[in-house]
């Protein structure tokens, strides 16, 4: 769903409760956004649920997408750090065993 262009309504923190039956209608029957505001800051916005869903979806999709360029930065880092080391990938691998089967040792207490 494509959130609609219109014009935000500003409503006042001290008339909300009064009149959060109304705005909530607007909200989820005309599918408005209602600003509230404090002191003349926004503090808060209701927006339909559809349209937050889809907010929070986008946000994790985005997020994911960081720590996949993060993952990939790292392992290019730790791939060029081994190459200048002069590690095998065999000895790598050998390496990655001992280490997996210390932390199993530890978290588990024995043996895989």
């Amino acid at each position: 769903m494509a959130v609609r262009e219109n014009i935000p309504v500003m409503i006042e923190a001290s008339e909300v409760k009064n009149q959060l039956d109304d705005l909530l209608r607007r909200v989820s029957e005309n599918q408005e956004h209602i600003f509230v505001e404090k002191d003349g800051h926004t503090v808060a916005v209701f927006i339909p649920v559809d349209e937050y869903q889809q907010l929070k979806k986008m946000q994790e999709k985005l997020e994911i997408e960081e720590n996949m360029k993060l993952f990939q930065k790292l392992a290019r880092e730790i791939g060029e750090e081994i190459e200048r080391l002069g590690i095998t990938e065999e000895e790598m691998m050998a390496q990655l065993e001992t280490a997996k089967q210390e932390v199993y040792r530890e978290y588990y207490g024995g043996s895989e």
